[in-house]
């Protein structure tokens, strides 16, 4: 069966949570490879997703600041450290051995032009026809939208940030 390409994208909360969430339910009868990008492991879903059977973990060692708090040798070491991440993923996905394939945060590489989105194109082109793909970001990811089967845009409403509250542990990480 011809695997589907899905895109969590918005500003608000449950992007990671709704492709954390399909991981786990694929995981039943597949084996999925959960790929995390601008992000490190300490958080608890990471550590969660680690125990699960037939879910692999394949993160990068993010030790960087935000973006706009970057120097610019800063932003070029990201840029070659996230291209040869994406790479190893690409290795790994063209084995054949993953049914889903979770690419957590990867808009933000496109819209941060970390990344480029013709690339993302190709992987997703060449990929082994039934490998499921999920995705999430912030922006909506234009050039992509004729491969993206399941689109959703999460829409903050309303948020305990926006009265100061910071995040909590177990819930917002």
């Amino acid at each position: 069966m011809k695997g589907c390409v899905h895109y969590y994208y918005g500003d608000g909360k449950g992007k990671t949570t709704a492709a954390m969430g399909l991981a786990l339910r694929s995981s039943n009868k597949n084996r999925v490879l959960y790929c995390q990008f601008l992000k490190n492991d300490r958080t608890n879903d990471i550590q969660v997703l680690k125990k699960v059977d037939n879910i692999d973990v394949f993160v990068l060692n993010w030790n960087y600041p935000f973006t706009f708090l970057m120097s610019e040798s800063q932003k070029v070491e990201s840029r070659e450290k996230l291209a040869r991440y994406f790479g190893d993923i690409e290795k790994i996905v063209a084995t054949g051995t993953y049914s889903m394939v979770v690419l957590d945060e990867i808009g933000d590489t496109i819209s941060l032009d970390y990344l480029d989105m013709d690339r993302i194109r190709q992987f997703i082109e060449k990929r082994p026809v039934e490998v499921e793909v999920v995705m999430t970001g912030h922006q909506k990811i234009g050039g992509l939208e004729d491969l993206i089967d399941y689109q959703t845009n999460l829409i903050k409403e309303k948020h305990p940030y926006d009265r100061g509250q910071k995040a909590r542990s177990g819930i917002e990480y």
